[in-house]
């Protein structure tokens, strides 16, 4: 009965790791249904962008992965040299983040959001 207990114990801890212990986060907040944030880098010198840049167009660059995925893969972009290529911006105003998060590790995505001229 001793070992039989601690056999049940053993699967139940891995099938909890497994299912609830994953390391990767996709937003600062998670939640067990949905979750969306939105973050932006500012600079205190030059008010609320990074330069003296103009915000004309807009450029994204996201990565996505879905359940246990994120192992082995992590998707395309999210660097703000690939969000600067998507929006032909030469000169970077503002950066900002966005993150989606569905049933916990179901479905995640990061995105970077490059804001320039």
């Amino acid at each position: 009965m001793k070992h039989r207990t601690l056999t049940l114990f053993t699967i139940t801890s891995i099938l909890f790791l497994l299912f609830f212990g994953n390391c990767t986060t996709t937003s600062p907040l998670q939640s067990g249904i949905f979750t969306m944030t939105e973050q932006h880098v500012g600079n205190r010198t030059t008010g609320s962008g990074l330069t003296d840049a103009s915000i004309v167009k807009k450029g994204e660059a996201c990565s996505w992965s879905a359940l246990y995925l994120n192992y082995v893969w992590w998707g395309p972009g999210e660097s703000v040299e690939d969000a600067k290529k998507d929006g032909n911006i030469t000169k970077v105003a503002v950066i900002d983040r966005s993150s989606l998060n569905v049933l916990g590790y179901l479905f995640f995505r990061d995105c970077v959001v490059v804001w320039g001229e």
